[in-house]
C-alpha cells in the first residue's frame, strides 16, 4: 500500500512539475514572440523614419511649392504609420521623440515653410518685374505672385497669416493697377 502511495505522490509530483515547466515555457515562448513582434515593429518604424528623413531632404531642396506640400503629406502618412505601430504592438516608445511630438513639429514646419516659400517667391517676382522693361511681362510676374498668395491662403488656416497674405495681395494689385494707368 505504501508503494502505491509513493507511486501516486511521484506521479502527482511529475504532473505538477510538467505543468509548471510547461507554463514557464509558455511564458518564455510568449515573451519571445512579443520580442519578435517588437523587432518587426522597430524595423517598420525604421523604414517610416527613413521616408520622413528623405522627404525632409527633398523639401529643403525643392523649388516647387506643390512638391514640398506633397512631401509634407508623405511625412504625415508615415507619422500615422508610426502611431499605428506604437498602438498595434503596444510599444509606445517605439521611436524617440514620440510620433505625436514629431507630428506637431512637422505641422509647424509646414506652416513656416509655406509662409517663407511664398514670401520669398513674391519678393523674387517683384525684383524680376523691376528688372524687366515689358509691362505685360511685369504684370504676368505679379499675377503669378497673386496666384501664389491664393495658394497660401488655401493652405494656411491661421487668420493672422491669411490677413498678412491678403495685405500683400492688395499691395500687388495696387502695383498692377499703377502699371496699367501708366499707359
Amino acid at each position: 500500500m505504501m508503494e502505491i502511495f509513493i507511486s501516486f505522490i511521484i506521479i502527482v509530483g511529475m504532473i505538477i512539475l510538467t505543468i509548471y515547466l510547461g507554463k514557464r515555457t509558455d511564458k518564455s515562448r510568449i515573451k519571445k514572440k512579443i520580442e519578435e513582434k517588437r523587432e518587426f515593429a522597430r524595423q517598420m518604424a525604421s523604414r517610416h523614419l527613413q521616408i520622413i528623413e528623405e522627404s525632409t531632404d527633398i523639401i529643403n531642396k525643392t523649388k516647387k511649392l506643390d512638391t514640398a506640400i506633397g512631401r509634407f503629406d508623405t511625412i504625415f502618412i508615415n507619422i500615422e504609420g508610426l502611431k499605428t505601430l506604437a498602438t498595434e504592438y503596444q510599444y509606445p516608445d517605439i521611436v524617440s521623440p514620440p510620433p505625436e511630438e514629431t507630428e506637431e513639429y512637422y505641422k509647424n514646419e509646414k506652416i513656416k515653410f509655406i509662409k517663407e516659400f511664398i514670401i520669398d517667391e513674391i519678393n523674387r517676382n517683384i525684383e524680376r518685374a523691376k528688372a524687366i522693361t515689358r509691362k505685360s511681362t511685369k504684370i504676368s510676374l505679379l499675377d503669378k505672385s497673386i496666384l501664389l498668395i491664393c495658394d497660401g491662403k488655401d493652405l494656411l488656416k491661421e487668420e493672422d497669416e491669411i490677413k498678412k497674405f491678403s495685405d500683400k495681395e492688395k499691395e500687388l494689385r495696387e502695383l498692377i493697377e499703377q502699371m496699367n494707368k501708366k499707359e
